[in-house]
């Protein structure tokens, strides 16, 4: 529990620097990796939970990975959405594939769903950056919470 109540904690402000600045600083991503990876290592040992661990870092690579390759390709992602999204795969990837895919899906869905609204409504134009950071993190504390914590 307590490495899932340290994601909710870090994601709340986290999420809302990114509407207000439009950037995930690294300041808080960067020791969260280390916060959350220990935590998660220590219950690994404690409980035997190895294959679970193994999944988490596997994921954090995958997520983090894939996320690179989109910003790469398409410039529309940030570092720090490249970051968040290792830390979501690492919490995540600990319960299972069905919460990093639930999570991860979920996420991308409320973002496309915010910027269609926003798009519909004129609040924004078309070329308007839209942050990614709270609607991953949302979707990522939804996986938690129905998909289970492991």
């Amino acid at each position: 529990m307590l490495p899932f109540s340290y994601l909710a904690a870090v994601l709340v402000p986290l999420a809302a620097v990114d509407l207000a600045e439009r950037r995930l600083p690294s300041a808080m991503l960067l020791p969260s990796y280390a916060i959350l990876g220990a935590s998660l290592t220590t219950v690994a040992v404690l409980d035997a939970r190895y294959e679970s661990l193994a999944r988490s870092l596997i994921t954090m690579a995958a997520l983090a990975a894939a996320y690179l390759v989109l910003a790469l390709a398409t410039g529309g992602l940030g570092a720090g959405d490249v970051k968040l999204a290792g830390l979501l795969g690492l919490a995540l990837g600990w319960i299972s594939w069905q919460a990093v895919l639930t999570g991860t899906i979920l996420g991308w869905l409320l973002a496309a769903t915010a910027r269609l609204a926003l798009r519909a409504s004129r609040r924004i134009e078309r070329d308007t950056p839209t942050p990614l950071g709270p609607h991953l993190a949302l979707g990522a504390i939804a996986a938690v919470i129905f998909t289970g914590m492991g």
